[in-house]
């Protein structure tokens, strides 16, 4: 008799383990995407923003694929956040990104329009030990014109 308790004491532990392991993975992947993008990036966007648009092609078993979220600033983006940002035009990021974006079924007017002026950033990463392979990639693309960021990054 008291081993039929321990063992129903022991089970009920354990399935509450198991629930509040299960509900932990399920809130650390509920994270907004600002969120997501601090941890995985260590980048803070500017808060009191709105996400106006997010195309996302789906992630494979290894949270791989290919995203874009846009962020409407209203009042524009202090420039301390955009002090490493280039100015410069650059026609591989501009081909890159797009070449991103091919990936993704999205409204061509919620794309970057490259023909406006833009700041923008690039963060990518190589695993340790690797051959100088990207394996996942940020791009941080700032319009003032319509004060939006544009955040596309992916994963392979």
């Amino acid at each position: 008799m008291a081993n039929k308790r321990l063992v129903t004491k022991l089970s009920k532990g354990l399935i509450a383990i198991f629930t509040l392991i299960f509900i932990l993975i399920v809130l650390i992947r509920s994270l907004d995407y600002r969120s997501n993008i601090a941890i995985n990036w260590g980048v803070k966007l500017p808060k009191n923003y709105e996400i106006t648009y997010s195309a996302d092609s789906g992630s494979g078993p290894f949270n791989d694929g290919f995203r874009l979220h846009v962020f409407y600033y209203k009042n524009g983006i202090n420039t301390s956040f955009l002090n490493d940002f280039s100015d410069k035009k650059d026609k591989a990021m501009e081909e890159e990104v797009n070449n991103i974006l091919s990936h993704l079924e999205i409204d061509p007017e919620e794309s970057v329009d490259f023909n406006q002026p833009y700041k923008w950033k690039r963060i990518t990463y190589i695993p340790e030990g690797g051959i100088d392979i990207v394996t996942k990639g940020l791009y941080l693309i700032y319009q003032p014109q319509n004060n939006c960021l544009y955040v596309v990054d992916y994963k392979i």
